[in-house]
This record gives C-alpha cells, sequence and structure tokens, in this order.
C-alpha cells in the first residue's frame, strides 16, 4: 500500500519497499519533439544532437572529452563548457583530442593499458561469445552485442570514477554487477566513443525487443524474489542483472537484506536493477530504467543523488 506525498510542488509515491520512488509521468514517445516536454533526447548514432533545437533550458556541454544535452545548471555545476554543438571528436581537429592523450581517440586502441588487445576478441558471457573492446582508462574489458541498430554493453559498466561506489562497499560486487553511479558521475563515465544511453535508446531497446522485453533482456540467472525465480531467457545476450540500488544519504530501505551505511542504504540487490538514463527531467531528477525479478520493466524518473548501474551505448 503506497501514499502520495508532495513536496516542494513534486508528487513523490513512496512504499515500504522504497521510500522516495516518485510517479513516473507520460513518457514521451520516440518520434516526439522532446523540446515540447522540456526532455533531452540522444540520437542513437551518435547519442546527442548536433542540431540548434535543443529543449528550453538546456546546452550542449562539452565535459572532458564528453558532450551532451544537459540543463545549464548541470554544466555548471560538473565543470562543463557551454560550446555551439556536439560534434563527434575528430583526432585531426577537435580542440579536446591530441594524439599525446590515450583516451581521447580510437586510433589509440591497443597501447598503453590495452597494448596487444584485439578489437572484438570474442569472450564467453553467461553462455554466448560475445565480442569485447578494451577501455584505455583502466584496462578493462567489457563485452558487447548489437540490438537492431544499436550497439550496447552488455554488461555493467565498472569504471572506478568519483561519486560511484560497489554494492554494500564491497569489490566482489563490482565484480559482478559493476560500480553504482550517481547521476552527475554517470554522465560522463562511459569511455571514449560510448556514450550513457537516453531514455530514447532504452525505448527504441525494448521496442526492438518486443513482447515480454524484460524477460529477453535478462540474465538466465541471479534473479529471484522471495525464493521465487525471476531469471530471464537473455536471448539478445543483453544480460541484465538485478543489481539494486543505493539510497541518497539519510533515506532508509526497508527491504529485507538492505545494508545500512550513513551515506545512503545499499537496496534490493538480487531482486531489482536500476540503470540510469541520460535524458533530464529537471536540474535534480533524471530518467532510469528499472527491471524487477517478478514485474514488468518500466521507465521512471528519481533523484540524481541516487546511485544506479551505467549502460553505454556506441556512438
Amino acid at each position: 500500500i503506497g501514499f502520495i506525498l508532495l513536496i516542494g510542488g513534486i508528487g513523490v509515491q513512496t512504499f515500504s519497499c522504497s521510500s522516495v520512488d516518485i510517479e513516473p509521468p507520460p513518457p514521451p514517445s520516440a518520434g516526439e519533439n522532446s523540446s515540447s516536454s522540456g526532455l533531452q533526447s540522444s540520437s542513437s548514432s551518435d547519442g546527442v544532437s548536433s542540431s540548434s533545437s535543443i529543449p528550453s533550458g538546456s546546452v550542449f556541454c562539452q565535459i572532458g572529452i564528453v558532450c551532451s544535452v544537459i540543463s545549464i545548471e548541470a554544466c555548471t555545476m560538473l565543470n562543463g563548457v557551454e560550446v555551439p554543438s556536439c560534434e563527434t571528436l575528430s583526432s585531426s581537429s577537435d580542440a579536446f583530442s591530441s594524439s599525446s592523450d590515450a583516451s581521447s581517440s580510437s586510433a589509440n586502441v591497443g597501447t598503453g593499458l590495452c597494448e596487444g588487445f584485439v578489437e572484438g576478441t570474442l569472450r564467453e558471457h553467461y553462455g554466448k561469445d560475445k565480442p569485447q573492446f578494451c577501455d584505455e582508462r583502466d584496462g578493462q574489458k567489457y563485452v558487447y552485442v548489437t540490438i537492431g541498430e544499436q550497439t550496447w554493453m552488455a554488461e555493467n559498466l565498472n569504471y572506478d570514477a568519483s561519486g560511484s561506489v560497489c554494492y554494500g562497499d564491497n569489490l566482489a560486487n563490482c565484480n559482478i554487477y559493476g560500480r553504482l553511479y550517481n547521476w552527475s558521475a554517470a554522465i560522463i563515465a562511459c569511455p571514449p566513443d560510448w556514450h550513457l544511453s537516453s531514455y530514447i535508446e532504452w525505448t527504441d531497446l525494448t521496442d526492438y525487443v518486443g513482447a515480454d522485453a524484460m524477460t529477453k533482456l535478462k540474465a538466465v540467472n541471479g534473479w529471484e524474489y522471495q525464493e521465487i525465480s525471476g531469471n530471464g531467457t537473455d536471448n539478445y545476450g543483453f544480460s541484465a542483472l538485478p543489481g539494486g540500488e543505493r539510497y541518497a544519504s539519510g533515506d532508509i530501505c526497508t527491504k529485507d537484506g538492505a545494508i545500512r551505511n550513513s551515506n545512503g542504504d545499499f537496496c534490493a540487490v538480487n531482486t531489482t536493477g536500476f540503470w540510469w538514463s541520460a535524458t533530464e527531467l529537471n536540474t535534480n531528477i533524471a530518467y532510469r530504467k528499472v527491471m524487477f525479478s517478478v514485474d514488468e520493466a518500466h521507465l521512471d524518473y528519481h533523484w540524481k543523488t541516487y546511485s544506479y548501474y551505467v549502460r553505454c551505448v556506441k556512438d
């Protein structure tokens, strides 16, 4: 049984299992002009529109080598620089590219921490042979899959960035689920040539997969709820896992198995998976993808101070 609480004009729906689940609005369609609803959307080809038509209050923001459409306030908070557009970075002409920067260009793959690695090398992952790429920043290798016209990482990002943690502060969980990121960390966490998945990209993914999309995208093991299996069939090799979430500081998870932490409780591992979207609702709230063990998946939105997982999409 839930109830609605109005906080600062925002309707917040609370349940016994989560203290601040925000009630989702009617979702935009993939063909809808995002400026009419105040939402940003990312192109499936390069993750960020390079046109001049962006939502009111948003800007093209360059943060290091990452460019994204975010609110003016978020750009300032992340020490970003407002730019005229987000064009694909070029190692020959872009001011942020350098032949000495190992992370700025795909031409540098195979040097430094990834020296000797061959892009596309197969690795068995949840029963399927999948190609890999190497992240030059730390040498970690990730499997990926192409579903429709999109290429997705087939596992969660595990890059150790400021604003990220392992579930329960346990490194072993990072090796299974990847790292949990607050939104400000998530929006700039993906490796070069990849970007944080947008609301529209998540929608396009599930539309392409079709009926029972959540079951088809979930891993074949690891999901359970009150001893009931919620495992998927993993038809496309997406291999989504129930890594849980981290609450914002001061919020308390009342579910069984929650791990108490003064900086925010850890909650819902084995039963629920949460992933950030690059699409903001406003300065404080962004969209997320949620998958459950026994219910259907959905897109809703939540406070950016919560921590969820990151699935990157190829530019």
